[in-house]
């Protein structure tokens, strides 16, 4: 699966990286998963989106919907979380804006970048002891 989901030794972050084709399949699994434990969900403070290995990024509206709405559940365990995602690429750029705009209903402070260096700076200046 090129998909890959690693958190945090001290579980206060998640980040998830991408590598050649992803499909929208597994990007919903891996936002499934954080909110099955609520002990381990209400512990995440940030996370880390990383699409800029991805060739191509297989995503539909409908799958952006769902993504958004696992994320929900999510951020209903842990507010205030702080999201940074990495699309170089324009279709992964414009498919995680789509996701950010749906996730504007909740407190979750997100970001999109182009650069990696960039998002990183970000995501520490968020949260200042970010492993990402």
């Amino acid at each position: 699966m090129p998909f890959f989901t690693q958190y945090t030794p001290d579980g206060l972050g998640v980040s998830h990286r991408g590598e050649g084709v992803v499909t929208g399949a597994e990007v919903i699994a891996a936002a499934a998963e954080h909110h099955r434990l609520e002990e381990r969900a209400r512990k995440l403070r940030y996370g880390f989106v990383d699409f800029s290995q991805v060739s191509e990024l297989r995503v539909s509206a409908a799958e952006v919907q769902a993504i958004a709405d696992e994320d929900r559940m999510t951020a209903a365990l842990t507010p205030n979380a702080v999201v940074a995602v990495i699309a170089p690429l324009d279709h992964a750029f414009g498919v995680s804006r789509m996701w950010e705009t749906l996730m504007d209903a909740t407190k979750w402070t997100t970001r999109i970048f182009r650069d990696r260096d960039e998002a990183l700076a970000w995501l520490r200046k968020q949260v200042p002891n970010a492993a990402a």
